[in-house]
Formats: structure tokens, sequence, C-alpha cells
């Protein structure tokens, strides 16, 4: 899956994406490859897709205040997420 990654032959530069890889949770067991697969996300993500490597949120072991800062609270869904989302014209 790390290899042999194809190339995009356009840049995705208006695309956004929120990759979260959570390995530790306190209420179930842990998923020891989460990790490895969002960074694997990631890759395919610029390589692929051509995502603009500053227009991708990576987080690792997300917790409730790192959910809220990007996706915003119930009354506020002004996180990171909306400040980053450019209005399209003709949508």
């Amino acid at each position: 899956i790390h290899e042999n990654i194809p190339e995009a032959s356009e840049q995705n530069k208006d695309a956004i994406a929120v990759v979260i890889g959570n390995r530790f949770y306190k209420k179930t067991k842990n998923v020891e490859f989460a990790i490895n697969d969002a960074l694997a996300i990631r890759t395919y993500l610029i390589k692929t897709l051509g995502f603009k490597d500053g227009n991708i949120f990576y987080i690792e072991n997300a917790s409730q205040s790192d959910f809220m800062t990007y996706f915003g609270v119930k009354g506020n869904y002004r996180g990171k997420l909306f400040n980053a989302v450019k209005k399209m014209e003709n949508w």
C-alpha cells in the first residue's frame, strides 16, 4: 500500500480533507494500525488525488477538544475546517 502510489496528473488545489488516526481508546481496544492507515490516506490524498499538503488537517489520537477545534461545537460550527473552506461560486 505504501509502494507504487499512483501520481496525480492534476493538482486539486481547492480540495480540503481531515484525516484522523486514532490508535488509543479509553473504552475499547486500541487500534495498532490506525496511525499507519491515516498516514497512507494522507499520502494518497497528496500524491494520487493532488491535494495540497497544507489543505490536509492531519490529527493523530484526536481528543474531544481536537474535534471541537476542527469541526466546531453545538451552536458554533465555525472550527478550523469551516474557516479553511472557500465559498464556491455557482453552487
